[in-house]
């Protein structure tokens, strides 16, 4: 009742944005821009919330190349970076990364990662996204110049709501559920994930680990992140 019309609102509103019903002076174009913009925005805390009411269902992992993923979410995490002027610097090496994951909420994971440092990152600040392989495993850090996570609050971080729980004069908006949702993906990829920051000022870095695997690894059907059968 709420996803279905908004997505009909973002479509024409990118429809009028892209010139697609007639030309638009400048005044249109900036307040086409902020609607969708806007909508976009409410579109993802809706989703949020969407996936906590499906639980945790069954998913099917099979190989996929999380290098490739990795740049495909920095291509649709580009426009917001470039508007807040942010330089990025990515080492994600030239051969393919194996792991066994549902690509779809693998991706959200690395959007939320990617979206968490873009929006804590002063204008004009440093991205950095690293991505390696070492023992089996596969890691992935994206690290912001934000401002931080205080020492008392990094227990928390992965607790659901916790961010909206802050009260009304929190600088940076969001429910608090990106985190959470992101954990509970993780792990039921057989996988970890954590923040490290030294506090104020400090900038934040968001850590994922997987296991690695061979491109043809026989895909697995995972029931919980405890449970796991072929």
């Amino acid at each position: 009742e709420l996803r279905t019309p908004l997505t009909v609102v973002i479509g024409y509103a990118n429809t009028l944005k892209d010139g697609g019903l007639g030309p638009l002076n400048e005044a249109q174009q900036k307040a086409l821009t902020a609607v969708v913009d806007r909508s976009e925005g409410l579109m993802a805390p809706l989703n949020n919330i969407l996936r906590i009411r499906e639980g945790a269902k069954p998913v099917l992992l099979k190989p996929i190349d999380l290098r490739a993923l990795m740049e495909s979410q920095l291509e649709r995490t580009a426009k917001e970076m470039r508007r807040r002027k942010l330089a990025l610097t990515a080492k994600l090496g030239t051969a393919p990364v194996w792991v066994l994951a549902d690509e779809e909420k693998l991706g959200d994971v690395v959007d939320n990662l990617l979206s968490n440092a873009t929006k804590f990152s002063p204008v004009s600040g440093r991205l950095r996204v690293e991505l390696s392989t070492s023992n089996a495993l596969v890691r992935l850090s994206v690290t912001d110049q934000g401002p931080g996570v205080p020492p008392e609050l990094m227990p928390h971080v992965f607790e659901r709501f916790f961010a909206a729980n802050q009260g009304p004069t929190r600088e940076y908006p969001g429910l608090g559920l990106g985190l959470p949702l992101s954990k509970e993906i993780v792990e039921q990829h057989r996988g970890r994930i954590w923040l490290e920051s030294l506090g104020a000022g400090s900038g934040t870095t968001s850590r994922l680990e997987l296991p690695a695997c061979a491109p043809n690894a026989e895909p697995s059907v995972v029931e919980s992140a405890e449970k796991f059968h072929k």
